[in-house]
């Protein structure tokens, strides 16, 4: 069973750390509502235009109550954790990239990120320490925070764009290069076929006659299927398959067609999976 020490240090990124993630996520948003008073203060991280005073008062003071205080502290113990997984989930995304790609990514890149990731998180713990002892807003906190943590951002975006969101686009342009003669029936259908003055006869007729009805049924889901399936089984890597069709037809025409990966080719599919 996996124990802490591999979930907390491992490169890889594990589901119980983004379930980790989440569910802090939602704590923090559920003790920040109950932080909050309609134009007296909108939640436990205030700005310069909170007096802080009001805020101990309400915390600490007479004239507080229960919710406030489990809304303010609760929020802040909770955003230590959350923004330990949030940067720990980001530099492994980060490092596995980086270990698939490392031309793309240099060292120099890994440090810069490495070490903006630990000044994001003790920055944060800075404003947060802050916010719990003294109850009060300070700019320089504040503002090393957003700076750690948008040089975090910006390299996990370029990151996320140079990998998962380019093959994305790249598998999605592929897609739809192959399906052009299918988008183009599927348009050409959607803008004559409603335009026709007797496609509502058409409709009662086919309920009026069984047997049209009943070709309908049958012809229809073939032509979807074959719309659907040609961009990814026929045009798709089809350099690197044999097409067959079965011997047996019907009527001697229409059989079942199947293919099998090339043999320079099965292996590659293996790894891939």
């Amino acid at each position: 069973m996996t124990n802490l020490r591999e979930i907390l240090l491992s490169k890889v990124v594990y589901s119980k750390q983004f379930a980790a993630f989440f569910l802090l996520a939602i704590g923090m948003v559920i003790t920040q509502s109950l932080f909050h008073i309609d134009g007296v203060v909108n939640g436990p991280q205030f700005g310069a235009e909170v007096n802080p005073d009001l805020v101990r008062e309400l915390v600490d003071g007479s004239n507080g109550n229960m919710y406030l205080k489990i809304g303010y502290y609760g929020f802040f113990i909770l955003d230590f954790i959350w923004a330990f997984f949030l940067l720990l989930i980001a530099w492994k995304f980060f490092y596995k990239q980086r270990s698939m790609n490392p031309e793309r990514f240099p060292s120099w890149l890994f440090y810069l990120f490495t070490v903006l990731c630990i000044g994001a998180y003790l920055s944060d713990m800075l404003e947060n320490s802050n916010y719990l002892i003294d109850k009060a807003y300070y700019h320089p906190f504040y503002l090393s925070k957003i700076i750690a943590y948008s040089g975090v951002f910006l390299i996990f975006g370029y990151t996320f764009l140079r990998t998962v969101v380019k093959k994305t686009l790249a598998t999605l342009w592929r897609f739809l290069r192959s399906s052009v003669y299918s988008i183009l029936i599927l348009l050409v259908l959607g803008f004559f076929l409603p335009r026709a003055s007797q496609v509502n006869s058409i409709v009662v007729e086919l309920y009026l006659e069984p047997v049209n009805l009943l070709l309908l049924l049958l012809l229809a889901p073939t032509f979807a299927i074959a719309l659907t399936h040609y961009p990814s089984y026929f045009n798709i890597d089809k350099d690197k398959r044999d097409w067959f069709i079965s011997k047996l037809k019907l009527f001697g025409l229409f059989g079942v067609v199947h293919y099998r990966f090339k043999e320079e080719f099965r292996s590659e599919r293996t790894s891939q999976r």
